[in-house]
């Protein structure tokens, strides 16, 4: 993948990204609730993976909502298994370690699009 989203991923990994969750750990005040859903507090997890936008884009990238290992492990894992995993994506078969960091490239630019922007959401990210 590019260097930006390598590098993108690394601060995710490292837990760098300013979510609210992370901004408010370092002092700040301010609510925690994800802008996009309401629901949860804003972690980075929760951008890329839990917020209902992200469970939007990866079912329609095929990831069923029953999938416990993919919704239920932890971020640093998560990005891991996830860059380093050996399956095909559909026809034609695209390896899920290039769509997988570009999708949550994607979920993230969309996120801030939405937040900065005042864009509205996408349902068709996934494309």
């Amino acid at each position: 993948t590019t260097p930006r989203i390598k590098f993108f991923l690394w601060q995710c990994y490292h837990g760098s990204i300013p979510t609210k969750d992370v901004l408010d750990s370092q002092g700040f005040n301010l609510d925690t609730a994800c802008e996009l859903c309401g629901c949860n507090s804003e972690t980075i997890i929760h951008l890329l993976c839990d917020c209902g936008v992200a469970r939007n884009v990866w079912r329609k990238l095929g990831i069923n909502d029953a999938n416990q290992d993919f919704y239920n492990t932890p971020l640093a894992e998560w990005l891991r298994k996830n860059c380093e995993s050996s399956i095909s994506f559909s026809r034609p078969r695209i390896p899920w370690s290039f769509i997988f960091p570009k999708a949550v490239w994607l979920i993230r630019l969309h996120c801030n699009n939405y937040v900065f922007k005042n864009k509205r959401i996408n349902e068709s990210i996934h494309l």
